[in-house]
């Protein structure tokens, strides 16, 4: 999806500014395909603004600027009008900046985000109810998430390269003055808790990945 995202925004925006032997409808539908994928960020973004603003409205307000000039931009330089050619190639650099900005920015948050590890824990063929997924790399930095009643876990900053893999379940705590409810407990052999004895390693890459687990008695 990432690579066809990649060609669309770089390819496309090629065939509109090659006027050369390129027919006219062509070199419009050239011009919608690129710009596209802005509109439908432009939109996800503004959805996300709405449904939470005082969480994103600040950081998102330069990414809608960033793309809000991309769509300007882009209109002027690829639409077939016939523009003088010292604008649309100064419009052209509009369009291609911030588009470059927003790969760079996406290739740091990448990085800093390093693996984020998705998958279902289970148990005798059954999800597991509760419990922690901890994970540790080959320097021994250990990142941990829990696990949902469905049995599904995340776990975010990963290092990547090969990991070592614990989990543990522990039993509802005993009845206080307030009731609360706890959440259901299934017992594991206790070597899963133990990055060594457990026996569950995998290999983690920088992204989002699934990673589903499957536990023995």
């Amino acid at each position: 999806m990432f690579k066809l995202v990649l060609f669309v925004l770089l390819g496309c925006p090629v065939l509109a500014w090659c006027s050369a032997k390129i027919p006219v409808l062509v070199r419009k539908a050239a011009t919608c395909l690129a710009l596209a994928p802005v509109v439908v960020a432009i939109v996800f973004l503004s959805g996300a603004v709405i449904t939470r603003p005082r969480q994103l409205f600040l950081p998102a307000l330069p990414l809608l600027l960033l793309l809000g000039t991309m769509i300007s931009a882009g209109v002027y330089s690829m639409w077939p009008n016939e523009p003088p050619r010292r604008k649309r190639a100064i419009a052209a650099i509009f369009f291609v900046g911030p588009l470059l900005i927003l790969f760079a920015l996406a290739g740091i948050v990448s990085y800093a985000r390093a693996g984020t590890v998705s998958g279902t824990v289970t148990f005798k063929g059954q999800p597991l109810p509760s419990g922690k997924v901890s994970i540790m790399s080959t320097a021994g930095v250990v990142c941990s998430g829990d696990i949902g009643p469905d049995g599904r876990y995340t776990v975010y900053r990963v290092p990547d390269g090969p990991v070592k893999i614990a989990i543990a379940t522990y039993p509802p705590p005993p009845p206080g003055p307030v009731p609360t409810p706890a959440p259901k407990y299934s017992p594991i052999p206790r070597r899963y808790r133990d990055f060594d004895k457990s026996a569950l390693t995998r290999t983690v890459t920088r992204g989002w990945q699934v990673q589903d687990i499957q536990l023995e008695p």
